[in-house]
């Protein structure tokens, strides 16, 4: 369980539901997560799970978590790649530190193997959730 102060209410994001047969699937309405590792992180699954602890633990459990292997420094340029893991929402790596050059490399920071904390990933989820939700469709 991720302890957290942030209310689960308003970070839910549901699909709108298919109402009859034939209908397109559900369109998925919520944050777009993606996992950025280097080739064999050791901390992939790791933060794979806590990104899905967090996610269940918010009411987001069908929420899709793209991860994506940067295999290149050139890739790693091109997607602004400051170490592995990096958790992208929205386009966006929350924890980015500007002073950092683009590289392939494991993510310094400070505790749960470059992870943010429970409370930092929820908070930044909920972010995500509720700009969204504040943005026409």
């Amino acid at each position: 369980m991720v302890a957290t102060a942030v209310s689960v209410r308003e970070c839910r994001s549901p699909a709108t539901e298919v109402t009859s047969i034939g209908e397109a699937p559900p369109t998925y309405r919520g944050p777009r997560v993606e996992l950025l590792v280097i080739p064999d992180c050791p901390y992939a699954t790791l933060a794979e799970t806590a990104i899905r602890m967090t996610l269940n633990e918010l009411g987001l459990p069908h929420t899709p978590v793209l991860t994506t292997v940067v295999e290149t420094t050139a890739e790693a340029i091109r997607r602004r790649f400051t170490g592995s893991p990096t958790i992208v929402i929205n386009g966006v790596d929350p924890w980015a530190h500007p002073d950092r050059e683009p590289g392939l490399t494991c993510r310094a920071q400070p505790d749960r193997g470059g992870l943010p904390t429970p409370y930092g990933l929820a908070q930044a989820l909920c972010a995500a959730v509720l700009k969204d939700h504040r943005m026409p469709h």
